[in-house]
């Protein structure tokens, strides 16, 4: 209700909780309301609340409507791992640069620790680019970063750099292990050529003499 009383929910245990210091209920009376990214303290966990009025036949606004996302959803595609190979992941740190979802490394970290690198720096500009630098554990990574305007957040998605350059190191590998054979087989080549040549040329020599 208008006092943010819990009146009716999905979860009986709600019932009859105040919200009325919450974000999300304090706009939601006066608006459609999406609350991004937020602990919840009750939750014990991440939360994004989308809030609207509630308004009788003649437009009186009497109680707000409220809905939690499952941000579990958004946590197992942010760990997904599908074409990042073995250290790659996505994730998403919001403006007060603080991580919004779960992390594959790092356990139970989000809204609990400040983290800053160069990415996310830039990101927070409003930028969307890519770029080389160490991650927030401190590991070189190849990234691409993009700023989400509408729900100000930043998406990044890194690799570590010794895994994407891997298969480049393995080319140059290649390579010089067939350049050597290569060198090789011309100097045989070309002992038995000059083999070839010379005996003919010093037997001649010898019929001259």
């Amino acid at each position: 209700d208008l006092n943010g009383k819990i009146i009716l929910s999905t979860n009986e245990l709600q019932i009859g909780k105040f919200k009325s210091g919450e974000e999300y209920f304090i706009e939601g009376k006066e608006k459609k309301y999406l609350q991004n990214f937020y602990y919840d303290i009750e939750l014990q966990q991440p939360a994004m609340t989308i809030a609207i009025p509630i308004k009788n036949n003649e437009g009186e606004v009497f109680g707000v409507l409220t809905g939690k996302f499952n941000l579990n959803r958004i946590s197992n595609v942010m760990i997904e791992k599908s074409g990042l190979g073995k250290t790659g992941e996505t994730y998403l740190v919001n403006k007060f640069n603080l991580l919004v979802s779960k992390s594959r490394f790092v356990p139970d970290m989000e809204f609990k620790e400040i983290i800053h690198t160069e990415g996310i720096k830039n990101c927070l500009k409003g930028n969307n680019s890519y770029g080389n630098y160490e991650n927030y554990r401190n590991i070189p990574v190849i990234s691409l970063y993009n700023w989400l305007p509408e729900i100000e957040i930043c998406l990044l998605a890194e690799i570590e750099q010794e895994e994407a350059f891997q298969p480049i190191k393995e080319l140059r590998n290649i390579i010089i292990v067939s350049c050597f054979g290569i060198v090789i087989l011309a100097i045989i080549f070309g002992l038995i050529l000059a083999r070839k040549i010379t005996i003919p040329i010093y037997e001649l020599q010898k019929g001259a003499e």
